[in-house]
């Protein structure tokens, strides 16, 4: 690994990092898709059941999760829940397709951000060295 990539961290990095993936991912997702994607699915597909507040708090959960996952070195988790979440809607998804194109499009997104956290968490993003005096030790 390039050590001139990384800068000491400090716990509020790790923080940080939870923030940005956890409640600036949320807000993101909440955008794109409970205030873009499902009203358009909406008008298609009226036989789809959500539970907005429920989706929120579970993306968070999970955004949390795959970013602790990412800095503790265990993705494997990751793919198992994933795994999971997949096997177990596989049979409504063949009926309720733009749904499925909507979890793709949540899961990505939620896994973007959880990367972008840990990478927060880790110190190896290069525009937040200023901070690094602010946060680090």
């Amino acid at each position: 690994m390039n050590e001139d990539l990384y800068f000491d961290r400090g716990p509020g990095f790790v923080l940080l990092g939870f923030f940005v993936s956890i409640f600036v991912g949320g807000l993101v997702l909440w955008l794109l898709i409970d205030r873009w994607a499902w009203p358009a699915i909406g008008d298609r597909q009226s036989g789809i059941k959500r539970h907005p507040g429920l989706t929120v708090a579970m993306g968070m959960i999970e955004r949390g999760l795959y970013t602790a996952a990412i800095i503790a070195g265990m993705p494997a988790w990751i793919y198992l829940w994933l795994f999971l979440k997949v096997v177990v809607r596989w049979s409504r998804w063949t009926s309720e397709e733009p749904a499925y194109n909507v979890f793709l499009i949540g899961s990505a997104l939620s896994l973007i951000f959880a990367v972008i956290g840990a990478m927060i968490g880790f110190g190896s993003v290069q525009w937040l060295v200023p901070i690094q005096y602010w946060l680090g030790d």
